[in-house]
């Protein structure tokens, strides 16, 4: 960003009312990049293996951020992401409601992947875009749990557990999960789901039958997706660009890209920093990386 004194300062600018820069120019589209697997916390970066991570308290303050901003007027979620965690989904979920009721419009762009968690979240935006390829749905809830009993007791390895309840050790490496357990993780897992469903059926306005049809964990392209309603329409980013711009009759859009500054302290190598920015940096992937025990 350059100060707006040295920008005035500039040769070739001297023909242009010093009064001009000061007009805030209301036609500024934003992209929020959601990329890698979806968690709580801020955004983070593998510097050795490649691949990062979204966080739901970053995002929300990318969202704060646009919405101080009036002359913003739309904004693209692009996603490439196999999902996360449930609450981490959910708030991005409601910080797109956050977006929309300050009269925000908000597009979805898939990119290679937005699949579970992924495509959650772009629900609740007012149109949804995949590319041809793009892989999409997986629509469910998935919890995985690991024993060690039958090892450790192979081997002669004896626990002692003191608990203050009988479910206390829940997901415990020590002890297999027992009937009462697996029905209690059950019934959490048929709540999300319903859940999931639901905002299926209110966003896409589907019946329960044309749902439940794809909504098994299914993965599909972006082609299949748009003959199910999963989505709008097919297009890269700069075909949703195009497409918002003309609902928001903007003719010349500026696009931005809105992410945290980053932070070049030894301690922060591997996430943002702590400042909400816009600004035009050049666009890249991450590679998915697996989604975490619990989640979408």
């Amino acid at each position: 960003l350059i100060p707006i004194v040295d920008f005035i300062k500039e040769p070739g600018n001297k023909s242009l009312s010093s009064k001009s820069f000061f007009i805030p120019r209301f036609n500024r589209i934003v992209v929020i990049e959601v990329d890698g697997p979806i968690g709580l916390g801020q955004n983070e970066m593998n510097i050795l293996f490649g691949g990062q991570s979204t966080g739901a308290d970053e995002f929300d303050d990318i969202v704060d951020a646009i919405n101080d901003d009036a002359t913003i007027k739309g904004v693209i979620l692009r996603i490439n992401s196999p999902g996360g965690s449930i609450l981490a989904s959910d708030r991005i979920y409601q910080a797109v409601e956050r977006l929309k009721k300050e009269g925000k419009v908000v597009y979805s762009s898939m990119g290679n992947m937005a699949t579970s968690g992924g495509y959650y979240i772009a629900l609740n935006s007012h149109k949804i875009f995949a590319n041809k390829s793009t892989l999409t749905g997986s629509i469910g809830v998935i919890s995985t749990s690991t024993s060690f009993a039958a090892l450790k007791k192979s081997l002669g390895i004896k626990n002692e557990k003191i608990m203050t309840g009988k479910h206390m050790d829940l997901y415990s490496l020590s002890a297999e999960l027992s009937d009462e357990q697996r029905q209690l993780l059950q019934a959490s897992q048929d709540s999300y789901y319903q859940d999931f469903v639901n905002k299926v059926k209110l966003n896409r306005q589907l019946s329960d039958k044309e749902v439940y049809e794809f909504a098994q964990g299914q993965l599909m392209k972006g082609g299949q997706a748009k003959d199910l309603h999963l989505i709008d329409d097919l297009g890269g980013l700069y075909d949703v660009v195009q497409q918002l711009s003309d609902e928001l009759g903007i003719k010349d859009p500026e696009l931005l890209f809105a992410r945290k500054e980053a932070s070049f302290s030894l301690g922060q190598l591997l996430r943002s920093g702590s400042q909400a920015s816009l600004f035009k940096p050049s666009f890249s992937w991450a590679q998915p990386l697996l989604s975490p025990r619990k989640g979408f």
